[in-house]
């Protein structure tokens, strides 16, 4: 008898496998299973301070947590350097707990977990501006084409690799298992990477909307203990990626994007040193490409500002720049932007350079061979 069972047990496992039905076992996984290696996004409270590299921001789901680090002259011909911190809080304290069947099938799951807040304090060391600054900042993605936690072509892409053997044995000694799980956890591990490679390459430009607030504080003589109020902005970001537009929708994203900011202390042009209070609106547009690889990107950029300072007459102006983004490491981003300005009235046209670090941080959950 124990012979008969030792031989029938494999056969029955072997049944029982191929006779299960083509059920997304991966909607069942935690979102973090989900997680693709895109660009970092910018960070909304540098937003507010205009110290992104990219003035027309990029709309895209947030990580967990991330942190970019600046450094550069910015659009106002003074040196700045800062440090922010972003976090979508939901993620961080549930996201463990959320599946991707959930997260689909939850409007408000989805709106909390693309909620972001950041802050970020920079400080100037040129003497045209020697203050430092402190802001806070909110992004809420409203709607997202690139959301890896959305791609049913990334849950399919699970599901096949889930399927590539039929249960271990239970004549195998448990060494025997155990060496089989780990060989088929590795090979497991493969073949999900490039799925979300996949992923990623599908992703990286698609469509999207984000809505961004942020207040600000400043204290001119640089001191933090000297912080007052520095007004906040408001802002919206549409990005459109050409999908099932032939040549395009692999390679090229349209952004369009608008801001309004009020009550700024801004660095006074015609007297150095000084500052006057300004409102302003700025509305622009920015073609991001990257011909083969989502590792790297270039963007062209166009800006057009309308500044409102106290006591003097309303002045429009114009910038233009070039925008360079590149994955050096796994979540680790660097972005460079170079570009003037022209039309001021005053003449001071700037040309500015900014760069950026940016770290992202997401939990990766891996898939479970057959058997675990």
């Amino acid at each position: 008898m124990k012979k008969i069972a030792g031989v029938c047990l494999p056969v029955v496992s072997l049944l029982f496998w191929a006779a299960q039905p083509g059920a997304a076992q991966s909607e069942g996984k935690p979102i973090s299973t989900a997680h693709v290696d895109l660009s970092v996004p910018e960070s909304p409270a540098f937003t507010v301070l205009e110290l992104t590299p990219e003035t027309v921001i990029r709309p895209s789901s947030p990580r967990e947590f991330a942190t970019s680090i600046v450094n550069g002259v910015d659009r106002n011909g003074n040196f700045h350097s800062g440090v922010a911190l972003d976090t979508a809080p939901y993620l961080l304290v549930a996201g463990n707990q959320v599946t991707i069947r959930a997260y689909r099938e939850s409007l408000a799951t989805r709106l909390l977990s693309r909620t972001k807040v950041s802050i970020a304090t920079a400080q100037g060391a040129s003497e045209g501006d020697k203050a430092t600054r402190l802001a806070a900042g909110v992004h809420l993605t409203f709607w997202d084409k690139g959301d890896a936690r959305m791609d049913s072509a990334l849950t399919k892409c699970f599901d096949e690799v889930l399927e590539f053997g039929p249960p271990i044995s239970p004549t195998l000694t448990q060494q025997e298992r155990e060496l089989e799980m780990a060989k088929r956890q590795e090979v497991l591990k493969v073949k999900a990477q490039a799925c979300r490679e996949k992923s990623r390459k599908a992703n990286w430009n698609r469509s999207s909307w984000v809505v961004g607030a942020a207040p600000s504080w400043i204290s001119l003589p640089g001191n933090i203990r000297k912080l007052k109020w520095d007004g906040g902005a408001l802002w919206s970001s549409l990005a459109y990626g050409f999908e099932k537009v032939p040549k395009l929708e692999q390679s090229a994203q349209l952004i369009l994007h608008a801001r309004y900011r009020n009550n700024e202390e801004a660095p006074d042009m015609v007297s150095k040193g000084t500052f006057i209070r300004q409102n302003s609106t700025l509305a622009g547009g920015r073609l991001r490409v990257s011909p083969s690889n989502p590792d790297y990107a270039f963007s062209l950029e166009g800006v057009f500002v309308h500044t409102s300072p106290a006591h003097r007459k309303a002045d429009n102006s114009y910038r233009i720049s070039l925008d360079v983004e590149r994955k050096l490491s796994q979540e680790v981003w660097f972005a460079v932007s170079v570009g003037g300005e022209s039309g001021r009235s005053d003449g001071n046209n700037q040309v500015f350079v900014l760069t950026s670090f940016k770290w992202g941080f997401s939990r990766q959950a891996e898939l479970a061979a057959q058997g675990q």
